[in-house]
């Protein structure tokens, strides 16, 4: 009895296939000469040069469409694909962590 919750064990479809998903992306993300950072959950991050991010952000989402669809079959639904860029110059900061960052940096300054 790991975790009795019920909703834990019915949501694990849809766990393993959004994992499924994001590993597909992986393989044809690469064969496409992508340039991965890291993955978190249903989002692959990508780092690209200036002159090539507006390339790859629609590489990406061709991508994510096309490993959506080798997954779940050609009449799957069209999923959302959101993307967020971050320059060099910027901190991204989810919401989440938003006031730990806070805290962290008045340390560090």
């Amino acid at each position: 009895q790991d975790n009795p919750r019920i909703t834990s064990v019915s949501n694990s479809p849809v766990q393993g296939t959004g994992s499924a998903i994001t590993r597909e992306m992986l393989v044809l993300g690469t064969a496409a000469r992508l340039n991965f950072m890291c993955t978190l959950h249903d989002a692959g991050y990508v780092y690209a040069k200036v002159e090539n991010m507006k390339e790859d952000e629609m590489k990406l989402r061709r991508i994510m469409r096309q490993a959506t669809e080798n997954i779940l079959g050609k009449n799957c639904i069209d999923i959302r694909v959101d993307v967020k860029i971050v320059t060099h110059s910027d901190v991204w900061i989810d919401k989440k962590g938003k006031s730990d960052w806070q805290k962290i940096s008045q340390l560090i300054a």
